[in-house]
């Protein structure tokens, strides 16, 4: 990971790579989210999937 713009202790930045469902980035800053990474050479990405964090109850 080469920058992120915030993360909570609980639910920092490497739980969106982790391939865990349950597990999710949680950034402390309400706009302007962003994460940035570096796969170590150039990569063709056939897809990217995006799991919004479940509502509490």
């Amino acid at each position: 990971m080469l920058n992120v713009s915030s993360e909570a202790s609980t639910n920092n930045a490497s739980m969106a790579f982790d391939a865990n469902k349950e597990n999710y980035w949680l950034s402390l800053i309400e706009d302007k989210k962003q994460i940035a990474i570096d796969l170590g050479m150039e990569k063709h990405l056939n897809a990217f999937v995006y799991t919004p964090p479940k509502e509490k109850k």
